[in-house]
């Protein structure tokens, strides 16, 4: 039954191709015009494959598409997991291309969302269909959850899916974010955690120029930034060798200030930290209110805070879990070599997802190394798509299984 669904995959893979094409085709950018658009896109190429869904719009332009395909059985199986919003193109006459109008080159479709991850939600509708046209009836239900928010966070998408109780009791599942390294694909098994921690600093207004008559806020941020840069100390421990060590980078964003002529009364910024287990919320507090406590003993009119306002659990799963092996195996069936698994950065979905069940954190097409995620000229190999449809298709047979024949 494999070679059945990778022959149609191989026959119809330009189907596919273009799939990707006029979902990379819609602006669906976050912060900006947001998912609707492409969720509409994605619900035609779900009607025309004949696989039923429903939507989930809780705030307006805000939409998750989620897709089933039945089964004998109503529990267990496998649910795919990925998102339509992406990151805005930025600076456009860095792209060679418009970043909303594909384009294939040498053997790459151009675009923005192409490897983050439009070519991963495609390539999860199209292995769907490839198994429902080779007439293969599943044990147990295959889903697709495309959804919003995940490139700002996800409390719109996968987290409000959870919350709701939406997130079936599967087997396992996969973010189809991308993990193809230097065109050899891969598993991903695990990712850092991810928290944000805001930084608040209180001064004084007055006229700037009677500054002394104010207390300067962006000031004291400058001098609180500076010492959480030079004093904050993350473990050192390393749980495995494929899980991302702890990082910190303060001062991502900031703001301060209303006006030129006016001594700023506040200012804010932020600061990304990626965690390892063992880390806590409490801990980290702690260390920075002991970092700005030694900044207002040499620097008295320094009032400031620094407070958690997101804290996502890091993932792990082990090399000998069930999600990895059957990931491996649907690998190696399409292309004929076992995968290894291999690490990257960044976040996804998955994060989420491992707090009710084994979720892989990425499994999917666009080139890690290559493919310029989050980039100017952001792409996705050709090839690399129909492989993974391919893989998708096997990792659905393989743990969903198929009826007997009566």
């Amino acid at each position: 039954m494999y070679q059945i669904v990778m022959d149609y995959i191989e026959k119809n893979q330009t189907e596919l191709i273009e799939n990707v094409k006029k979902l990379v085709a819609i602006d669906s950018t976050n912060p900006g015009q947001f998912e609707k658009e492409a969720a509409l896109e994605l619900q035609t190429i779900l009607k025309q494959a004949g696989i039923s869904f429903e939507t989930y719009e809780p705030f307006e332009k805000r939409v998750s598409v989620l897709a089933a395909m039945g089964s004998v059985q109503t529990e267990g199986g496998l649910l795919f997991n990925g998102h339509l919003d992406v990151v805005p193109p930025g600076d456009l006459s860095q792209w060679q291309s418009d970043p909303f109008k594909p384009e294939i080159r040498n053997g790459r479709l151009y675009g923005r969302g192409s490897t983050d991850m439009k070519g991963g939600v495609a390539a999860f509708a199209f292995a769907m269909k490839a198994v429902k046209e080779s007439q293969i009836n599943l044990k147990k239900p295959i889903y697709l959850h495309a959804v919003a928010d995940e490139e700002c966070g996800g409390r719109v998408g996968t987290v409000l899916l959870m919350q709701n109780n939406m997130i079936p009791k599967v087997d396992m599942a996969i973010t189809g974010e991308s993990s193809t390294f230097n065109g050899e694909m891969a598993v991903v098994r695990t990712c850092a955690g991810i928290a944000t921690i805001v930084i608040k600093s209180w001064g004084k207004p007055a006229h700037a120029s009677k500054p002394h008559e104010g207390i300067n806020a962006v000031m004291n941020m400058a001098r609180v930034i500076v010492a959480i840069q030079d004093h904050f100390q993350i473990p050192k421990t390393q749980m495995d060798p494929l899980l991302p060590a702890p990082t910190f980078a303060v001062g991502t964003q900031i703001k301060g200030g209303i006006k030129m002529n006016i001594i700023p009364e506040y200012c804010e910024a932020l600061m990304d930290l990626r965690t390892n287990p063992g880390m806590t919320q409490e801990s980290i507090e702690s260390q920075l209110r002991d970092i700005i406590e030694k900044v207002k003993s040499v620097y008295p009119e320094v009032n400031a805070e620094a407070q958690c306002s997101m804290w996502d659990n890091p993932t792990l799963l082990s090399e000998d879990s069930f999600a990895v092996k059957k990931g491996k195996e649907a690998i190696e069936k399409a292309v004929g070599y076992a995968p290894v698994c291999k690490m990257r950065s960044g976040a996804t979905d998955a994060r989420f997802i491992n707090d009710l069940l084994p979720c892989l954190v990425a499994y999917g097409p666009g080139d890690a190394l290559i493919g310029n995620i989050h980039g100017y000229n952001e792409s996705v190999g050709i090839q690399d798509l129909v492989n993974w449809a391919k893989a998708y298709a096997n990792l659905i047979l393989g743990v969903c299984g198929e009826t007997e024949s009566m």
